[in-house]
């Protein structure tokens, strides 16, 4: 089975899922993927060129430098809250799983792949591996967003840049 990819009937699901990644000797335990149960509605690659472009007292000149890290941007929402007991929720979302899986890609982006000790204090810089449709990223948040909108009680809508720093894998654009 291809990473993020599921069979379910005839239809291929893929699903948009986090990795932290760290030494081996720095993990205290095994830290479980982080995967979205709703696709995001929006996935944007981007790829810009460095270049400078400045005038001079005779011409304007031009310096092409090579390729900026490749920008990944995302639209997402979370699953609905909902709970056993009161079943669609909005006062009691703290408790509901979708609320705890947007709370870990929370904190995945708060700390940004850093690993810290008993102390606080950052011991290891990691990278987040993003893997989605085929293609597999390391790389860092940039910005995350998210908001709470009368029109949808029940979720919270989000969004985010993540600069590549190396694609392991990329399958089709």
């Amino acid at each position: 089975m291809v990473l993020g990819v599921q069979r379910f009937s005839n239809k291929i699901i893929r699903q948009l899922i986090f990795d932290l990644i760290i030494p081996d000797e720095l993990r205290l335990e095994t830290i479980p993927s982080l995967v979205m149960t709703i696709n995001p509605q929006n996935f944007k690659q981007s790829f810009s060129k460095v270049k400078n472009t400045y005038q001079t007292l005779e011409a304007i000149i031009e310096e092409h430098y090579g390729d900026n890290l490749d920008s990944i941007g995302c639209d997402a929402s979370t699953a609905a809250f909902y709970h056993e007991s009161t079943g669609l929720t909005e006062i009691n979302r703290k408790a509901t799983e979708a609320y705890r899986n947007f709370k870990n890609i929370l904190d995945l982006y708060s700390n940004n792949g850093l690993v810290y000790d008993q102390k606080g204090v950052p011991i290891w810089d990691g990278s987040v591996q993003l893997s989605f449709d085929g293609g597999i990223y390391l790389g860092y948040f940039e910005s995350f967003n998210y908001d709470h909108s009368a029109e949808r009680v029940f979720r919270l809508e989000f969004n985010f840049n993540f600069k590549v720093q190396e694609t392991i894998f990329r399958m089709g654009l």
